[in-house]
C-alpha cells in the first residue's frame, strides 16, 4: 500500500483541555474517510471517532469532529486521548490508503515541572554546555517505557514544543539534524549551537499507561573566538594581540578600537596604560550576532607626545576567555623626521623601522652603526635620484622610506639611523634602535633525548641498584633575552643545582644548562620537574622526567643477565688466544712449504724431535723453511 497520496503528521503533543487538530492532507477527492483510535496499551481496541462519507461528515463522539481539510478535530482534550491515530482514505476509484499520528496529552501540572517521584524519571535540572561540543541530557527511567519523546519548549507561547527524538514500539528515531536518542533514553546533540539553548522535556509513557515529565534546561555559551585591537589587525602584523600603530605629526591623536567577538555569556572589558593607569572608553557597545553569541567594542582616543611612544593594553576578562586575555598596542608619534626610538622583534620574523619625512626628500639613507668606534655605519638601503635601492641581502627601503627586514636575525641588534637630505638640503637624522630577541627552540632533559623517547620534554629514566643516584641536566636553547630556571620534585619542593651554566651560540642566542644529582630510594620512583620562564618561552615551560630507581629483585636479575652474557664473551676470548698459542707452538702452524721463518730457538722447546735436533744440542736460532717440513 502506497502512502503517496496522503500525509499525516507523525506525532502531535496536546494540554489537557486544549483543542487540537490532527492534520490528514489527501491530494485526489475521497470517496470516504474515517478516523479511528488504536489504543497504544491495547493493539485489539479500535474506536471510530469520526467519518465521512459521500461528501457527508459524521460525528462518533461529541468532541471528535472532521473538517472541510479531512483533519479531526478534537476539542477540550483528555488525558485519556492519548493513543494512536489512524486517518484511512478511500479514493473513488476505490484504492485504499492509510496514514497514523500519535498523539500525547498531557495535564498541565505535567508541564510545570510535573509533581511525580523523582525516582520513577529522572533529569538534570540544568546542564552547560559550549558551542562545538557535543551534549547528553538524561532521562533516567526506573521502568520500563511504552514511549519516550524529547521535546524542546518553544520560544513562542502559542506554539507547542518541538519534538526532536524519540523512542516508540521498540524504535530509536531522530526527528531532527544532531539531535538523537541513545539506549539509556537520553537526548544526545551533537555540534551545539548557541541556539539550541532551552527547556527540554522529557515525556515518558509507561506500559500501565501512566504518563510523566521532567525538564532540563541547556544552556549553551561560546568561547571568544578573537580578542584583538583594530588598529593592528589594520598594520597586517603577524601578531593581531600585540602590535606597533604610529601617528603622523600633524595628528598625535589616535582612536584604538579593541574587540572580542563570538562570545556567550558576557564578559567585562577595560582599557588601561602600560602603567596600570585605567583609562576611560570613549565608546562601549555590545551587540548580538546572528548565531545568537555576542560581539563588543570597548573604544578610546589616545594622545601621544611628539616624538615619544607609548603602550596601552585592552584587558577582557570572563568564562569565554578562560579567565583572562590581553591585547596591547604601542602608538608612536613621530618628530620632524620620525622613528621609534626602540622596536623589538623576533628572531625569523619580518619587521619594518619607520622613517616618517613631512616634505619630499631629496635622499634617504638608512644605515647600521658599526660594533666597532673605528668603523663607520653600514648603508643597508637608499633612496637616491627617485630610486629605491637595497644595500644587503633581506634589507630594503619601501615607499614610505622605512626600513624592511625580512627573517630577523640576532645579528640585526642595534643601532639604526634615517638619514634624511630634503630638497632645500636641509638634513635631518634620527634613530632607532632595534632589539632582536629569539625564542627558545627547545626545552628538554638531556636524560630524555639519549632515551631516545618522542617526547623529549617528559620521559622515564631508569638507575640501576649498585648505583642510586643520577645527574638530571636540563637544558634550553637558542633563547634572548635571559630566562630563569630551577629544578624541583613533583611535590613541589625546590632542589639546589650542582651545576649552572649559560653559553653564548654561533647566532648570538644562548644556551643554558642546569644540572642536579639526585638519589631515589631502592624499588621506587620519583618525577623531577625542571621549569624555566621568560619571554622566550612564551612565559613558562616545563619538562619533567620520571627516575625509576630498580629493586634488589631487580638487581639479582641484572645480575644474571650480566652472566649470561658475561660468561659466552670470556669463552670467545680464550678461544682466541688459543689460536695464536697454536700458530706459535705447534708443528701444524709451521710455515708451509716454501715459506720460511727465522726465530729465535727458544720459541722451539716442544718441536726438538719433529726437527730432527738433539736434544741438549739446541742453538740459540733456527732458520727454518718449509721445506724441512
Amino acid at each position: 500500500m502506497t502512502l503517496c497520496f496522503l500525509d499525516t503528521a507523525p506525532y502531535v503533543h496536546g494540554r489537557e483541555g486544549e483543542d487540537i487538530r490532527l492534520p490528514c492532507e489527501i491530494q485526489d477527492e475521497p470517496l470516504s474517510v474515517v478516523w479511528v483510535k488504536e489504543d497504544i496499551t491495547d493493539q485489539q481496541e479500535w474506536k471510530t471517532k469520526a467519518t465521512f462519507f459521500d461528501r457527508k461528515a459524521q460525528r462518533k463522539d461529541d468532541r471528535f469532529h472532521i473538517d472541510k481539510n479531512f483533519s479531526l478535530v478534537i476539542t477540550d482534550l483528555k488525558v485519556a486521548d492519548t493513543g494512536l491515530y489512524h486517518c484511512d482514505v478511500t479514493l473513488r476509484n476505490f484504492e485504499s490508503f492509510s496514514n497514523s499520528t500519535l498523539m500525547m496529552i498531557s495535564c498541565n501540572l505535567l508541564y510545570s515541572h510535573f509533581n511525580r517521584p523523582a525516582s520513577v524519571i529522572g533529569t538534570e535540572p540544568n546542564v552547560r554546555g559550549w558551542k562545538g561540543e557535543d551534549i547528553r541530557l538524561r532521562c533516567d527511567i526506573q521502568e520500563e517505557p511504552l514511549a519516550v519523546f524529547w521535546s524542546k519548549e518553544s520560544d513562542s507561547d502559542q506554539q507547542p514544543p518541538t519534538v526532536k527524538a524519540a523512542f516508540f514500539g521498540g524504535n530509536f528515531e531522530s526527528r531532527e539534524e544532531r539531535f538523537d536518542i541513545d539506549k539509556n533514553f537520553s537526548l544526545v546533540i551533537t555540534t551545539l549551537e548557541v541556539a539550541d539553548e532551552g527547556l527540554y522535556h522529557c515525556d515518558v509513557v509507561l506500559t500501565n499507561r501512566d504518563d510523566f515529565t521532567n525538564s532540563t534546561f541547556l544552556m549553551v555559551d561560546s568561547m571568544a573566538s578573537k580578542h584583538v585591537i583594530e588598529e593592528c589587525v589594520a598594520e597586517s602584523q603577524s601578531n593581531k594581540s600585540r602590535c606597533t600603530y604610529q601617528t603622523s605629526s600633524n595628528t598625535p591623536s589616535v582612536n584604538l578600537t579593541c574587540v572580542v567577538s563570538e562570545f556567550k555569556p558576557n564578559i567585562s572589558m577595560l582599557w588601561s596604560k602600560e602603567t596600570g593607569e585605567i583609562l576611560n572608553s570613549t565608546v562601549a557597545h555590545q551587540t548580538t550576532l546572528s548565531d545568537d553569541t555576542y560581539e563588543r567594542f570597548e573604544a578610546i582616543t589616545v594622545f601621544v607626545h611628539d616624538g615619544t611612544e607609548e603602550t596601552f593594553i585592552c584587558v577582557a576578562t570572563g568564562d569565554p576567555l578562560h579567565g583572562i586575555s590581553t591585547a596591547e598596542v604601542t602608538v608612536l608619534s613621530p618628530s620632524a623626521v620620525g622613528t621609534a626610538p626602540n622596536v623589538r622583534g623576533w628572531k625569523g620574523e619580518d619587521i619594518r623601522l619607520r622613517c616618517d619625512i613631512q616634505e619630499e626628500p631629496l635622499t634617504v639613507f638608512w644605515s647600521k652603526e658599526s660594533e666597532s668606534d673605528q668603523e663607520p655605519p653600514t648603508i643597508k638601503a637608499a633612496f637616491f635620484g627617485g630610486n629605491f635601492e637595497s644595500r644587503g641581502e633581506r634589507f630594503d627601503i619601501d615607499k614610505n622610506f622605512s626600513l624592511v627586514i625580512t627573517t630577523l636575525e640576532v645579528a640585526d641588534e642595534g643601532l639604526y639611523h634615517c638619514d634624511v637630505v630634503l630638497t632645500n638640503r636641509d638634513d635631518f637624522t634620527n634613530s632607532t634602535f632595534l632589539t632582536v630577541d629569539s625564542m627558545a627552540s627547545k626545552h628538554v632533559i638531556e636524560e630524555c633525548v639519549n632515551e631516545r623517547q618522542s617526547n623529549r620534554s617528559r620521559c622515564a629514566f631508569q638507575t640501576s641498584s649498585n648505583n642510586p643516584s643520577i645527574n638530571l641536566t636540563c637544558v634550553v636553547s637558542e633563547f634572548k633575552p635571559n630566562i630563569s630556571m630551577s629544578w624541583s620534585k613533583e611535590t613541589g619542593v625546590i632542589l639546589n643545582s650542582t651545576v649552572s651554566q649559560q653559553t653564548t651560540l654561533s647566532d648570538d642566542t644562548y644556551e643554558r644548562f642546569e644540572a642536579i644529582t639526585v638519589f631515589v630510594h631502592d624499588g621506587t620512583e620519583e618525577t623531577f620537574i625542571c621549569v624555566a620562564t621568560g619571554d622566550p618561552l612564551n612565559g613558562i615551560s616545563t619538562a619533567e622526567v620520571t627516575v625509576l630507581s630498580l629493586s634488589e629483585k631487580h638487581g639479582n636479575s641484572a645480575l644474571v643477565l650480566g652472566l649470561a652474557i658475561g660468561v659466552p664473551v670470556a669463552l670467545a676470548i680464550l678461544f682466541l688466544l688459543g689460536g695464536i698459542f697454536l700458530q706459535r707452538y705447534h708443528p701444524e702452524y709451521l710455515p708451509r712449504k716454501g715459506v720460511e721463518i727465522d726465530r729465535p730457538a727458544n720459541q722451539f722447546n716442544k718441536i726438538e724431535d719433529v726437527a730432527g735436533i738433539p736434544a741438549g744440542d739446541k742453538p740459540e736460532h733456527i732458520h727454518l723453511t718449509g721445506k724441512d717440513w
